[in-house]
């Protein structure tokens, strides 16, 4: 998920609205792989490299991280649970630098 910042400054916003955009992006991805019978998707949304950033920034990337796995495994959605919940893992433990 490398860029989402950029994106957002080459825009005139904010680090973290494009950080916000890319949750969505993360989330049509991760639905088109279920529709189209994708079993396994790995998402690296924080590199070692992202240490690096400003400690609010982290904690936000964080914040956003965990806020956004808890939010879609608990969401009604037509796509079950057990197809998207692999998915979120990885998108949380890869992000997270598990």
């Amino acid at each position: 998920m490398d860029g989402n910042g950029r994106w957002a400054q080459e825009r005139g916003k904010e680090r973290i609205q494009g950080h916000l955009e890319g949750v969505g992006s993360v989330r049509r991805t991760i639905e088109e792989c279920c529709r189209l019978g994708i079993e396994q998707l790995t998402l690296y949304c924080f590199s070692t490299e992202n240490w690096k950033r400003p400690a609010e920034e982290i904690n936000f990337l964080m914040a956003l991280l965990k806020g956004t796995l808890s939010r879609e495994l608990s969401a009604p959605t037509d796509v079950p649970l057990a197809s998207r919940a692999p998915a979120l893992v990885l998108f949380f433990l890869h992000g997270a630098g598990a």
